[in-house]
C-alpha cells in the first residue's frame, strides 16, 4: 500500500522503503505489535501472536533524512 507522503520538514515526496529484521541470519520484514512491553519465548526471542502483527512500511525523505514508520 502505497501513501502519497511528504516530508514533515521539507515538503519533499518521501520514497518508501522498508526495515529488514535479521532473525538468525534469514531477514524479514520488520513487524509492529501491540502492547507495551515484549515476554520472551524459550528460543531466545520474543513471544507474538501472528494474527496481531503488521508489517512495517518506512518511508524517508531524500532531501533531509528523515524516516516515518507506518504499520500497514
Amino acid at each position: 500500500m502505497e501513501r502519497k507522503t511528504q516530508c514533515p520538514d521539507c515538503q519533499t515526496k518521501m520514497e518508501q522503503g522498508f526495515l529488514p529484521d535479521d532473525v538468525g541470519g534469514n531477514y524479514t520484514q520488520a513487524c509492529w505489535h501491540p502492547g507495551g512491553s515484549s515476554e520472551r519465548n524459550w528460543l531466545m526471542g520474543i513471544k507474538t501472536i501472528k494474527e496481531k502483527r503488521k508489517p512495517v512500511a518506512a518511508y524517508r525523505c531524500p532531501q533531509c533524512g528523515p524516516l516515518k514508520l507506518y504499520a500497514v
